[in-house]
């Protein structure tokens, strides 16, 4: 995890790597439980491809 400060406000970067919906679930657990401002993941095209599984599994996941 790396930080850095911009004037007076300090901001945490974090990065997590994927392989599948499973492990998609311990990521967005993760940025749940620190309170990040966000979720991302890359080549949205190949996951329209298989039904939109990530899409799926993250708005899932932000409701819980």
């Amino acid at each position: 995890m790396a930080s850095t400060s911009t004037g007076n406000t300090r901001i945490r970067l974090a990065m997590a790597i994927y392989s599948g919906p499973e492990s998609f679930i311990h990521n967005v657990a993760y940025v749940k439980s620190k309170k990040l401002a966000g979720v991302m993941f890359w080549e949205y095209i190949y996951d329209l491809k298989q039904k939109s599984v990530l899409l799926n599994t993250l708005v899932t996941e932000l409701k819980k």
